[in-house]
């Protein structure tokens, strides 16, 4: 589950990169400094959030839709949002 979240969140970083240039390359350095920055900024607070979910679950609760609905929200929590203006920028 949190490699999930954590690899859409790191990929969806990397292509609003791509997304700023008119040739839509980004070099491995970038891709690096996104890792670096992921690592920083919101790791640590993903998988939070994933261990308490599955601490509040028993195991005869947890189905495939409650788990696909967290990674989903959780995806959605942490990643880019254009509409607030305040984290695309600070990706370049």
């Amino acid at each position: 589950m949190a490699y999930i979240v954590d690899l859409t969140i790191i990929m969806q970083m990397i292509f609003v990169i791509s997304q700023g240039r008119a040739d839509g390359v980004v070099r491995p350095e970038e891709v690096e400094d996104v890792l670096k920055r992921f690592e920083v900024d919101q790791r640590s607070s993903v998988h939070r959030d994933i261990k308490q979910f599955v601490r509040q679950m028993s195991i005869f609760k947890v189905g495939r839709d409650v788990v696909f609905e967290k990674i989903v929200n959780l995806i959605d929590h942490y990643r880019v949002k254009e509409e607030d203006g305040t984290r695309p920028e600070r990706l370049e």
